[in-house]
């Protein structure tokens, strides 16, 4: 029984230790295999032809990446293991690149239709062709109620015009009637001085104008409702001046803050120091990025000749930095630039890690990351020792105290 339990723990143990030993290997793959990158392309002003090829791979295109821009991105995949992984096709094909089989279609449903669709045709001839026929035997008939139909619109036309004067007429003598009676109704109120009873004998009510008090009432109020608009607008502006001095005021405090944080950041010994290691790791990486292998060749040349000798003297001074990698030549006469380029690389993550590894270890720079001050834990041990120190005092204090 023993043995068949320690044979179990033997066989796990097995497992787990290969398991352990296939993560350790793809780590120390990931870490020490590089990242391999080709560049290369050309760039002819003239002809407004710009073509860029980019290729990013690793573990002997174990993974793939591959851009392509000419005018517009022509190419933008993602392999693994020369299986498309990015852009999933939207199209009929795989990701594996190969096409999806079409589908079989049906003759037997394709003749179906074909035969449906020339029974409609002929449906639909055989339906015009009635219609016709009607249309042919119906004309005469049509012919003929036509012309009676225009001789009674003649009659009806007739018969409205004579209605139209005779209106007119009547019309005519009832406003004369109408302007009659109105001048004898003005005449009598006039001597009267009273307006005229309605037929019920109840006396229409007065349309005359509103009374003075009234209307001396509502100025007063309308001229008190502008004095008060007029002092609310007026004491808006000044709330809105005084919030906008507070912001103001408010500003000028945060960046002063600012100022004095940026003094301290700058006075401060410790910081100094974690800048000039940042620069240096910064530079350190940098030349492990920079390209194993450049090569442009090509023409330049600008409208303003100056300008073409200005750049060619800052390509002169780096020189030493570029060496015989880079041949172009000058040109003084015409707008032109005509170059083609060519750039490898590669990049090793480990590198990389082992910078971030010692940045880290360096405790400002780990402040300031996870923003915390670096003296925090200084001071705070300070100010216990400071206490303690303190409370020894008084306890010796009172010791002396007691024995006197």
């Amino acid at each position: 029984m023993i043995h068949v339990i320690l044979t179990i723990l033997k066989i796990l143990g097995i497992i787990v230790l290969s398991l352990l030993l296939l993560i350790l290997g793809i780590l120390l793959l990931v870490l020490i295999v590089p990242v391999r990158y080709h560049v290369s392309g050309h760039f002819y002003k003239e002809q407004k032809d710009i073509l860029v090829k980019a290729d990013g791979s690793w573990l002997l295109k174990f993974i793939l990446y591959r851009i392509i821009y000419h005018g517009q991105i022509e190419e933008n995949d993602l392999k693994v293991l020369g299986i498309k992984v990015y852009p999933k096709d939207k199209s009929g094909e795989k990701a594996g690149g190969r096409k999806k089989k079409p589908e079989k279609k049906d003759k037997k449903k394709d003749k179906n239709k074909s035969k449906e669709k020339d029974k409609d045709r002929d449906k639909e001839k055989d339906k015009t062709g009635t219609e016709a026929e009607y249309d042919n035997v119906t004309g005469f008939a049509d012919d003929k109620t036509s012309d009676s139909e225009a001789s009674n619109e003649e009659v009806s036309d007739a018969v409205h015009q004579g209605e139209q004067h005779s209106v007119a007429d009547h019309s005519e003598d009832n406003n004369s009637d109408a302007a009659g009676f109105n001048e004898n109704n003005t005449a009598t109120g006039e001597t009267s001085g009273k307006q005229p009873e309605s037929a019920d004998g109840v006396q229409p009510e007065s349309t005359g104008t509103v009374q003075p008090e009234s209307a001396d009432g509502n100025r007063a109020e309308s001229e008190d409702a502008k004095k008060e608009s007029i002092f609310t607008k007026i004491k808006k502006v000044f709330e809105n001046l005084k919030n906008k001095l507070a912001s103001i005021k408010q500003k000028l405090i945060d960046i002063k803050k600012k100022v004095t944080d940026v003094r301290g950041f700058i006075k401060d010994k410790n910081n100094i120091a974690a800048v000039k290691k940042v620069l240096l790791s910064v530079k350190k990486i940098l030349l492990h990025i920079k390209p194993q292998k450049l090569k442009a060749e090509g023409i330049l040349g600008f409208e303003d000749p100056s300008l073409t000798g200005e750049v060619f003297g800052v390509l002169g001074m780096l020189y030493p930095v570029y060496g015989n990698n880079i041949k172009i030549s000058s040109d003084f006469t015409k707008d032109i630039i005509e170059v083609d380029f060519d750039v490898k690389g590669r990049i090793r993550l480990i590198y990389l890690v082992f910078i971030a590894v010692k940045l880290l270890l360096n405790r400002t720079i780990r402040g300031w990351i996870f923003k915390k001050d670096p003296d925090d834990k200084k001071t705070e041990k300070n100010d216990k020792k400071s206490e303690g120190k303190k409370s020894g005092k008084k306890s010796e204090g009172k010791k002396s105290d007691n024995k006197q």
